[in-house]
């Protein structure tokens, strides 16, 4: 579903978010308010990526593999998460460089 669409805008004209000063920058409360007024609340202490909600590797690895699909193809995705993975050793970052760039022939996965 996109932004635009009308079952997303009708759930967003249904949704009132109010700021709380007394709880952390990186927490979050919801609350649920159903039409026959039960009310459901999820309370989540500290955003995952955060100190104290650390991403597991796995968790990393997907999120990396997510967000540069679209800007890289998978064989330069692959290249670029093992060279993160021994960043410390790498003697010449112009290779991670080099693999961060595109080219407008290569077919995105």
């Amino acid at each position: 579903m996109r932004a635009s669409d009308p079952a997303v805008a009708r759930l967003r004209d249904k949704i009132d978010v109010t700021g709380d000063d007394s709880i952390a920058q990186d927490a979050c409360e919801l609350t649920l308010t159903l039409d026959d007024e039960t009310t459901h609340t999820e309370r989540v202490a500290h955003a995952t990526g955060t100190l104290e909600n650390a991403m597991s590797d796995t968790q990393l690895e997907e999120k990396f593999r997510a967000l540069t699909r679209y800007v890289l193809v998978k064989s330069r995705v692959d290249q670029l998460f093992e060279m993160l993975g021994r960043l410390e050793i790498v003697d010449d970052v112009s290779e991670l460089v080099d693999l961060c760039r595109t080219t407008k022939n290569e077919e995105r996965t």
